[in-house]
């Protein structure tokens, strides 16, 4: 059988489209997991590491704020006390903010164009509105009036602050299990 250039090269070329893919799904099964590492190029991991910056400071608030932590009502200094919680607590849901609009610009294809049609950029949505929540709740806690406007501002965006983030994170959960979809299913 004579075999001219062309068929010669058609057959290298799919032997060698063969090879890449068993060299790819070799490296797939090879990939080994690690605990610690960094990829700031990657708008994901950037956005992830930040709010994991985000929750180890707004755990400290967490920590102050569990009963016979926090002083009673007749202690006369509360200015540290505020400062360590509030100001932590605002610092905290600002790492957040940062990360939610950074989980939603990800899958935009230009920060000024929206996707509302993907999950993953409900996810970072509903994060940020949670996020906000927290921050408001910081904030409301630095007003100088104690009474109802102080306790009501935290209290209402605590709330809503800790809903937006569960509906989040439902949406997170669903997206993961639905890792090949693009848009939402209506």
């Amino acid at each position: 059988r004579i075999v001219t250039s062309d068929s010669a090269t058609s057959a290298v070329t799919a032997s060698a489209g063969k090879t890449d893919a068993a060299h790819k799904l070799q490296q797939q099964q090879q990939q080994k997991w690690r605990l610690f590492g960094y990829r700031f190029h990657d708008i994901g991991f950037t956005a992830s590491f930040l709010q994991l910056i985000g929750a180890t400071i707004f755990w400290v608030p967490c920590i102050f704020g569990t009963p016979g932590v926090y002083p009673s009502e007749d202690y006369s200094n509360y200015g540290p006390w505020n400062g360590a919680y509030w100001l932590l607590q605002v610092i905290g849901a600002t790492f957040f903010i940062i990360s939610a609009i950074l989980f939603m610009l990800e899958v935009q294809p230009a920060w000024y164009k929206p996707k509302p049609l993907m999950i993953g950029w409900h996810v970072g949505f509903w994060n940020m509105i949670g996020a906000i929540g927290f921050w408001l709740s910081g904030f409301f806690g630095f007003w100088e009036l104690q009474g109802k406007y102080q306790l009501g501002g935290t209290v209402l965006s605590t709330f809503w602050g800790s809903y937006a983030f569960l509906i989040g994170s439902y949406l997170q959960l669903v997206e993961a299990v639905n890792k090949h979809t693009e848009s939402l299913p209506f």
